[in-house]
């Protein structure tokens, strides 16, 4: 979960996570994520929402 002034709390569950790779055109969906992920998930989070006033 991460905030922003203007949409406030937004959630989001790794089901909805859709990555497209820009240099074959394949589409990465989450089905079962591991802790990993979800650990990095979580901190790539974080470091966005510390950084969305500069964006």
């Amino acid at each position: 979960m991460f905030s922003d002034p203007f949409f406030g709390k937004v959630e989001v569950q790794p089901h909805q996570l859709e990555v497209i790779d820009l240099f074959t055109g394949i589409l990465y969906t989450a089905r079962e994520p591991r802790a990993e992920t979800l650990w990095t998930l979580e901190e790539m989070a974080r470091l966005i929402e510390g950084q969305w006033e500069t964006i």
